[in-house]
Formats: C-alpha cells, structure tokens, sequence
C-alpha cells in the first residue's frame, strides 16, 4: 500500500516528470523509503522509517514480502534513491539479488535507474543510528585493513594493517606525510595486532578481505581457523580455539565497513546473528557493502573500491558502487543484449537440470548465456560479470555523502556540465600533471577489474540522452552517467562530450 494521499502524489510526480528540466544540472536527492510489512507492525521499527521519511523528504511504501510489489509505484514516482527498511531475519541472498533486477526494471535500457541501499541492523534502535549518521557528511581520513593493495596509505592520514600477502607482516603511519613502517609480529598475536590496529586506530573505514562467512571473519593465513572473529548477539567476539574469549573494542567513531572480497560476510541469510547487524550495532556501521555469496572472480567488490581509490573525492560510496555496476552492465550488454535477460543459477531450478543433473553452476551458467545470446564461445569472464551482478549488497542509507579526502596530486583534471536546451556539454580539462594511466585506476587489482573507463555521475537524469553527431568517442551515455572508454586523454588538453536531450 502507499501513504500520502497515492492519488494525489501520483498526479503531482508524473506532472513534475513530464515537466521538470535539470537546468544547470541540479543536484537530484528525491528518494523514496520503502518498508516491510513486518517494520511497519512494529512500532520502533516503523519509527526508524518514518525518521528516514522525514530526513529525505522522501515518499514511504510498503509492501508484504519483497520491495518487488512496489513496482509499478516506483515506476510512478520516479526517485534518484531507493531505501530500504527492513529486518534482518527476512533478509538473505535471494532478497539482495531481487533488489538489484529490480533497479533495473524501471524503463526500457540495460542499467539501473536508482541507487538504493537497505537500512536493518541488531535492532530498531542499531537501525535507527546508523540512518542518523547518514545525516551529516564524512571525509574518510583513518583506516585500518588487512589487505596489502592499500599499503601506500597515500588515501589515509592514518592507516594501519595486517598483510595478507606476508605472513605476520604489518604496517602503521601516523600522519598524512608520515612514512609507513613495516615490521613482522609473532604470528599467533595476529588477532590481537588486528584488534588493537581497529581501536587505537579510530578508524572512518575498515577493510577486510580473508576468508570469511555468514557469521565468522579470519584473519589472514589463519587457515585452521582457530583464530577469527564471530557475531552472536550483536557483538564482535575474538574467538581463540573455538572459544569466544572478548568482544571486539570499537569508539564510537560511525565508520564504514568493507569486507571488499571477504565470501558470504554481507549475507545476513534472516539470521540477526549474522555479520551485518552486529557489524552495525557494535562497530557502529552507518554503511557495509560485502557480498551475500561466496567469491571466486571479485569484479563487484573489487570494483566498487577501485571506482573510489581512483578518484578519490569524486564519488561517494554508494556513487561508486553504482558506477561500478553500470559498468559491468555496458560491458555485458557489449556482449550482447540478451545478457540482461539471464541470471546466474545461484538456486537451480527442475529445467535448468533436465539436460544434465550432474552439471556445474559454473556449466550451469554457461548454457544459460548460450541460449540467450547465442555466443558460441562463452567466456570466464562472462560467466564472472553474470555471477557477480547483483550479489553486492549495501546496507545504510544511499544518500550518505561519504567519500575519501581528495588528493591534491591526483586531482589532476577537471569536469564541468553546461546544458541548453537539447543539449548538456560535458567539458573535461586535463592539468599539465594528468595521468591517464591514474584515471584508468594504476593498475590496481588487475586480476579482478581491468582498465576503468572516464566516468560521470549526473547531478540529475537526463532526458533521453544520446551523443550528438561527428562525435568519435567509444561511449556509453545513460539519464543517470556517463562512460567513454578508452579515452585519449593528454594532459594540459580540453575535451567536449556533446550529448542531445529532450
């Protein structure tokens, strides 16, 4: 059902649809706040999405099962955000992935039309803070991780880690201009050189990437997993040996959590003693974004952390996230467009085993896009963009302005939108210090995610938007973004990207 007088905001939305024209490109924030029958039974929990209704100016849906019935409203209204409340006991994998095909279902084209993110955590209370702090704007300055692709620190003021690549090696700066040193621990102190790494720290931004599961995190090279840390009742314990000994200290700092390649971390499988919500409630998570299934090709993950290294300032998060997949979604229509028509056999079906019961997912997968597409040679790599599309979940509030500090040295090119009627001119300067090796992401992650094209994110949606003519770039042009790959960029240059509107 819908609430608000439905008639009247349906009228008045189409209206401002029809009628409405981003000049000067505006910045689009219109959101609407979508609950569960189960939230809105409860009164606290009821609270927490009427709290994010009224800090959005958003409209507010509910539906019985899943945010799926509100289809047709969605369509109606319209929104740039989508966000979701709901309990984490009717949360699982299959609930993300039918939120991501949702987004997705709004107009006619391949991408998705809204960004959206799902508010839930131990309890009403953990949910209702963790929209709080998406009110206000953070800067990441502090981090604390245990991968090595980070280990420049250059991002951080203050950064500290476990290696993942070398046994019992860690690293620590102090100052943004400070010099990382790095030494090696008696490696069964690891846990501990982790934990205390995480509170003395204080950090905005935690990243993981080890062996993990709905309700346990290892730390690296721990592969007896006897040292780890688990969830149970909103808490982060240290486990040693099977046996959870303390919790895990936080400050109250709020902070973002990403476990960027960690297996199954994001999935909360309607289990409120899974990772997200004791990951909100305790570590005072405004947002976490991890994958609901176990990974194998990263493309998702990896992705989104390198669409926000790369451009450090530009996006925020859920900007990030959001571009990632747009770009995974231009390249598989590139395929071919039956791509969009397919999904991974996460959960197989009696015809998808008629031909053979004994086949793979993996085969699975393959026969799937075969019979869509019509490529006769299916790639690794396609069967990894299907199987990673819409298994990236992001809990807390989309809206969030949440970003990495900019880099002076880095921010070496700039962009500006004008728009005339018909028309919006995207102008890119390029400084005498721009690197497009840098733009294209300096190689980070290779093995996961290749070359990254320019990207933009409208303020606002364009109308219709196409290239205009005698215009030679490689792109992709949506109401929502923009990407060009393989651009030629040289510093010390101008480029004008002239894309027609209605």
């Amino acid at each position: 059902m819908m609430k608000n007088n439905a008639l009247f905001l349906f009228a008045l939305v189409l209206l401002m649809v029809t009628t409405s024209c981003c000049h000067g490109l505006p910045n689009d924030t219109s959101a609407v706040v979508l609950e569960s029958e189960a939230v809105h039974a409860d009164a606290d929990w009821h609270r927490v999405a009427l709290e994010i209704q009224e800090r959005r100016a958003a409209d507010l849906l509910c539906f019985a099962s899943h945010p799926d019935e509100c289809r047709d409203a969605l369509r109606a209204l319209n929104p740039r955000y989508v966000i979701v409340v709901e309990k984490p006991e009717n949360i699982n994998d299959h609930y993300v992935m039918q939120m991501a095909a949702l987004s997705r279902t709004m107009d006619a084209d391949a991408y998705a039309d809204w960004l959206w993110g799902i508010v839930t955590g131990y309890d009403a209370a953990s949910a209702s803070r963790m929209a709080a702090n998406s009110e206000e704007p953070l800067v990441v300055h502090n981090c604390v991780s245990d991968i090595m692709e980070l280990q420049s620190a250059k991002w951080f003021d203050n950064y500290a880690w476990v290696d993942d690549h070398v046994r019992a090696r860690a690293g620590e700066k102090r100052g943004f201009d400070s010099p990382v040193n790095t030494y090696t621990f008696p490696f069964d102190d690891e846990l501990n050189v982790l934990s205390r790494f995480i509170y003395d720290y204080d950090p905005d931004l935690i990243i993981t990437s080890t062996h993990a599961n709905y309700n346990l995190l290892t730390v690296p090279f721990m592969s007896a997993r006897k040292s780890m840390f688990v969830s149970e009742g909103g808490v982060i314990w240290k486990q040693f040996d099977g046996q959870n000994t303390e919790p895990l200290a936080f400050t109250e700092r709020r902070k973002v959590y990403f476990p960027v390649g960690n297996c199954l971390i994001a999935g909360i499988n309607n289990d409120v003693n899974s990772m997200p919500p004791a990951w909100i409630k305790s570590a005072n998570s405004a947002a976490v974004v991890g994958y609901v299934v176990p990974t194998w090709y990263g493309r998702n993950g990896w992705g989104a952390l390198k669409y926000w290294l790369t451009t450090p300032g530009r996006y925020t998060l859920s900007e990030a996230v959001y571009m990632n997949q747009q770009d995974m979604l231009a390249q598989m229509n590139r395929w071919n467009p039956h791509f969009a028509e397919v999904d991974y056999p996460f959960h197989t079906s009696a015809e998808d085993v008629v031909d053979d019961a004994s086949q793979s997912e993996f085969g699975l997968a393959e026969q799937r896009i075969r019979r869509a597409t019509h490529i006769d040679t299916v790639t690794n790599d396609m069967v990894g963009f299907l199987y990673d599309r819409d298994v990236l979940a992001y809990y807390g509030d989309p809206l969030w302005n949440v970003r990495l500090q900019t880099l002076s040295e880095e921010n070496d090119y700039t962009v500006r939108v004008r728009q005339r009627r018909g028309e919006v001119t995207v102008v890119i300067r390029t400084k005498d210090t721009f690197s497009l090796s840098r733009m294209k992401g300096d190689h980070f992650k290779e093995e996961h995610v290749g070359d990254l094209p320019f990207s933009l994110f409208f303020p606002c949606r364009l109308s219709h938007p196409r290239l205009a003519e005698g215009q030679e770039w490689d792109a992709v042009v949506d109401e929502n973004f923009l990407l060009i790959y393989d651009p030629s960029f040289e510093p010390g240059h101008k480029y004008e990207v002239r894309i027609l509107t209605d």
